[in-house]
């Protein structure tokens, strides 16, 4: 049986990031949080209690990190946007389907640098990296669905896009999200 679905999702999410300044051995680790949300759409296919499926979802994101040292040094990121293309397999216990999902992650990010308070040098970068996750569908009736899910990615390292001392930085996000699927 294949089902087609799409929804609605929020929740909460969190960054860590890394920025390196011009010396390699000086290294910056830094973290903070934020509200997403956004939408997704997908397929199911079931055989038994088997479920595999594939689904897309796009997101708008509040997710920001600061750190701040003498200097004063000031670094900064804030992921703007974040997408994926997913795979899935669950098993279905009536109308509860727990599930894990990965696949390809792409997320848009804004980094700023100041030091001695002068301006931000401010670069833009998209980036692309890898999501797992785990989660959960309850059939709420035949055709509404409340999800919940948990997913870790992995964006990698990556210098910055101008000679500027906030990269190469390296960028991991985790988010915990709540939704609605309607099937169709």
């Amino acid at each position: 049986m294949v089902r087609r679905l799409i929804g609605v999702f929020g929740g909460y999410g969190g960054v860590d990031a890394t920025a390196r300044d011009y010396d390699p051995l000086f290294e910056v680790p830094y973290s903070g949080s934020g509200a997403l949300g956004g939408a997704q759409a997908g397929y199911d296919w079931q055989q038994g209690p088997w479920v595999f499926g594939l689904a897309a979802d796009a997101a708008v994101s509040s997710v920001d990190a600061t750190a701040e040292f003498s200097g004063p040094v000031v670094f900064k990121i804030r992921q703007q946007w974040e997408a994926a293309l997913r795979g899935r397999i669950g098993h279905a216990f009536g109308s509860v389907l727990p599930y894990v999902t990965a696949g390809v992650a792409f997320s848009g990010f804004e980094t700023k640098y100041s030091q001695l308070n002068l301006p931000y040098y401010v670069t833009d970068t998209d980036r692309v990296g890898v999501t797992v996750g785990a989660g959960a569908e309850i059939a709420l009736s035949g055709k509404i669905l409340l999800v919940s899910e948990y997913r870790y990615t992995c964006y990698g390292t990556e210098g910055s896009e101008i000679d500027t001392p906030d990269g190469p930085y390296t960028i991991k996000t985790q988010r915990a999200t709540i939704g609605i699927n309607f099937r169709y």
